[in-house]
């Protein structure tokens, strides 16, 4: 996925977006998406990130999130797909699925200094501009597993890698999450 250039704005929102390498299928083992989910909770403790809303399909992941402070969308990005890849290569090899090391391992020739490619290079995050474009955002992010494409569930709700249940249920996601609607009052 080519990354899409967009401009730091302090107290911005992003709509972030990275895939695996060939799109393989590796977060439909809950083993895997919690490292995205520890990822996410960690730098949301440590107050990296505001995360307003997120899915992990078994892909890919989309994020709405708000870099307070000095940091950027770029740095935090990057450190997220780093440790992550780490965390990735490290629960593989522990779980001895040499087919996908090896071709994460595959992925990674030519790339100085890198025995293993996880992430797609780059990632795609694209400035929140508006309220309309928010919404439109939320979404997309929520809808993801139940569309046409997907068919993961048949209630958005019922995702358990999603915010859809805070948003539409009220009920605790399965990391916590900052309130978009506070936004919006």
């Amino acid at each position: 996925m080519a990354p899409y250039k967009s401009f730091h704005e302090k107290e911005h929102l992003y709509f972030v977006t990275s895939s695996i390498v060939g799109h393989k299928y590796l977060f439909h083992k809950p083993e895997y998406a919690q490292i995205i989910l520890d990822s996410l909770s960690f730098l949301r403790s440590q107050r990296r990130i505001k995360l307003y809303a997120f899915v992990i399909m078994p892909n890919h992941f989309h994020l709405i999130v708000e870099v307070p402070g000095a940091s950027n969308i770029s740095n935090l990005a990057h450190d997220l797909k780093l440790f992550t890849a780490n965390q990735i290569i490290k629960k593989l090899q522990t779980n001895r699925e040499l087919h996908l090391l090896n071709y994460f391992k595959q992925q990674a020739k030519g790339i100085k200094k890198q025995r293993h490619k996880v992430w797609e290079t780059g990632f795609w995050d694209k400035n929140i501009f508006s309220e309309e474009f928010l919404r439109e955002k939320m979404e997309y992010i929520h809808n993801n597993p139940i569309n046409k494409n997907w068919c993961l569930v048949e209630e958005r709700s019922e995702y358990p890698f999603s915010s859809a249940r805070f948003y539409d249920k009220g009920e605790k996601a399965i990391v916590d999450i900052d309130d978009v609607r506070e936004l919006l009052c």
